[in-house]
């Protein structure tokens, strides 16, 4: 049976795994602008480096959402 303070102490874990979620994506978007902002890399392979940050943000929530333990997964 869940008592009040296992409540709170599940939501305490669920909230730092948020945190960490939340700063990994911002992360990883400033790193998505920062490769992609130079001159030099063409259209297709700009394409290309989005659409992988994608795919890995994408990876990254379904693994921490689907995870059997709480902690925040490392990507």
């Amino acid at each position: 049976m869940y008592t009040f303070s296992y409540m709170l102490f599940e939501a305490k874990l669920r909230q730092q795994n948020l945190w960490s979620e939340a700063e990994q994506e911002r992360l990883a978007r400033r790193a998505a602008r920062a490769r992609v902002s130079g001159h030099t890399v063409d259209g297709i392979r700009r394409t290309a480096v989005q659409l992988g940050d994608i795919v890995a943000g994408l990876r990254c929530q379904v693994r921490s959402r689907f995870d059997s333990n709480l902690e925040p997964a490392a990507c």
